[in-house]
């Protein structure tokens, strides 16, 4: 039987950081004036998606109570503000308008 450790040993994995420098790299490549720019720290994490790549906002429609503001593909900072006040008009009653972002849509 063979040892299935033996084919991933041949490959030296690269580190976090590896990957991140490399990054970097690349990336003063396509934009040279990030050469002047001083690294203070990077990121990793999840970035989570809808299939049809909108946002999930709005009421469970399984759960009454809950309310879904998540799968923004990386952009929830920018559209915080936005977000949080259509959560804001749905848990004060309000009744917006979002077909579009319906936790429904998956139900």
């Amino acid at each position: 039987m063979e040892d299935p450790s033996a084919s991933s040993a041949a490959k030296p994995k690269r580190s976090r950081l590896q990957t991140r420098i490399g990054r970097v790299v690349a990336s003063r490549r396509i934009f040279p004036f990030l050469a002047a720019v001083r690294l203070m720290r990077t990121y990793c994490g999840f970035r989570p998606y809808c299939p049809d790549h909108l946002p999930v906002i709005g009421p469970d429609p399984r759960v009454p109570g809950v309310f879904h503001a998540c799968g923004h593909e990386g952009a929830g900072i920018g559209l915080a503000p936005g977000t949080g006040a259509l959560i804001s008009e749905l848990l004060t009653g309000g009744r917006p308008d979002l077909p579009a972002f319906a936790p429904a849509r998956f139900a």
